[in-house]
């Protein structure tokens, strides 16, 4: 959808991209046990959770003109969870 999407706009200068995040330290997740978080944490590169100040700064870049030539990118904000 995200390419889609960024084909169809990119004439009209409007870029089209989606963030994918991993796990986020949320209300929800600090109801985990700590057996579970530990799993969690086990698999994560960056051996932490990720804050919603991560995704908040990665929103703020994508609709800067810093992320002007990038469109159509689905760009996963996991700590290394999904490397490509």
């Amino acid at each position: 959808m995200t390419r889609n999407l960024a084909g169809e706009f990119a004439p009209f200068g409007i870029r089209v991209n989606s963030i994918c995040p991993g796990p986020v330290e949320t209300d929800m997740s600090l109801q985990w046990t700590d057996e579970y978080r530990q799993k969690v944490l086990g698999s994560i590169p960056l051996r932490r959770l990720g804050k919603s100040e991560d995704i908040a700064s990665l929103a703020v870049f994508l609709a800067s003109d810093l992320s002007g030539f990038i469109t159509g990118e689905s760009i996963n904000i996991n700590g290394g969870n999904y490397m490509n």
